[in-house]
């Protein structure tokens, strides 16, 4: 991160705004945030691993969980999202299907 001066959106597949020992959660959690808020380039984090959808900011980043891309049969059941960054950081999400519509503004 020391070397990219764009701000920067994270993809992970855990959990990294949970510490409280989630087995849902990366182990090193705390670290890796605290690495991100160094950094002060970090958006949002955009995370799985869980089969509902939630958000948080912790420290100016939002984190936000997505619903599992596929649960259970038909179209129906699954979600996604495009999300849409403005040149002041501002992030539009477009959910689809199980996926909310939110707004999260830059820090």
């Amino acid at each position: 991160m020391k070397s990219n001066q764009l701000p920067t959106i994270v993809f992970i597949h855990q959990l990294l705004d949970d510490s409280k020992g989630m087995k849902r959660s990366a182990q090193n959690a705390p670290e890796v945030r605290k690495i991100m808020e160094d950094s002060g380039k970090v958006l949002c984090v955009f995370q799985g691993h869980v089969n509902a959808e939630k958000y948080s900011m912790i420290n100016n980043i939002h984190y936000y969980s997505f619903i599992s891309a596929v649960y259970g049969s038909g179209l129906k059941n699954n979600s996604y999202v495009i999300v849409d960054v403005s040149k002041k950081g501002t992030l539009k999400i477009n959910g689809y299907r199980k996926a909310s519509q939110m707004k999260l503004l830059s820090h």
